[in-house]
């Protein structure tokens, strides 16, 4: 019996899809307004429609000629997931203030840094389907069962408070096994998805998800004043204390934290 290598990695793949489209809307609703949670559907199809043009305009591959480009197309995707997560959440852009400062580009790099993954994911679904015409049936019935159980992975985590960057960060890991598997034997593209399975992995592992992709409020939503208020007393309370050496009677010393004389923090 024949190990459905393909289209286990295309089930992977897919799930990868749902997972980080699910866990953008969370992303959006907190760098932009609730309200934007679409704008992860948009992108998305945005994404998709784009890639079925390019691959409409390049010669046809089929059978085993197309398994490293597939395989090529998720580690792009998986690196590009991790690459589009940390300039979304760096970038500081406030819808409310979209006419007034002039800020339309923001908003377009804001589109196309979301819409590339979606460009790659959307090269890995199409051009599976059109490299095996044969089997189209099996293949998307493998599509959609990997993105029903995507779809459930990520409600069932978020309801188990893992932060929305977590999970993207799982959806590019998920997304480089398929990648791995679709390499089958060949050597050079499965060592690429390799390297982009670890990335992610190790990012989980020695890096501070918060500290990679913090989710910052815009000025323009009431939270943002509650987050700056947090971390000025963060800052006031580290401000308190001063660590110093003291020297005992018997020759040694110990350390201890005292308060800074010269903190002008009105709770002291």
């Amino acid at each position: 019996m024949r190990f459905p290598r393909r289209e286990l990695a295309l089930a992977l793949v897919c799930a990868g899809i749902l997972m980080m489209e699910i866990c953008l809307t969370k992303v959006f609703s907190i760098v932009l307004w609730y309200h934007f949670g679409f704008l992860a559907v948009s992108t998305a199809l945005l994404g998709f429609a784009s890639s079925g043009v390019y691959l409409s305009l390049r010669p046809r591959l089929e059978g085993d000629e197309a398994d490293a480009p597939i395989a090529w197309s998720a580690v792009l995707a998986s690196l590009m997931t991790i690459g589009s997560l940390w300039l979304v959440t760096q970038t500081s852009f406030d819808v409310y203030s979209l006419w007034q400062d002039r800020n339309v580009g923001s908003l377009l790099a804001f589109v196309i840094w979301v819409t590339l993954p979606f460009f790659f994911l959307g090269m890995v679904v199409s051009r599976t389907l059109a490299a095996f015409p044969q089997r189209a049936n099996i293949m998307y019935g493998a599509d959609l069962i990997g993105s029903a159980l995507g779809c459930f992975a990520a409600v069932a985590l978020l309801n188990k408070n893992v932060s929305g960057q977590t999970m993207i960060l799982l959806a590019a890991a998920v997304t480089a096994v398929g990648g791995v598997l679709f390499a089958g034997r060949r050597l050079v593209p499965q060592i690429g998805a390799v390297v982009a399975l670890a990335i992610p992995v190790a990012m989980h592992l020695l890096v501070h998800v918060d500290s990679f992709a913090p989710l910052k409020s815009p000025p323009s939503k009431p939270y943002y004043a509650i987050e700056s208020m947090d971390k000025m007393r963060k800052l006031q309370k580290e401000a308190l204390l001063r660590r110093i050496r003291v020297g005992m009677k018997d020759g040694t010393t110990i350390e201890c934290e005292v308060t800074d004389p010269y903190s002008t923090n009105a709770d002291q």
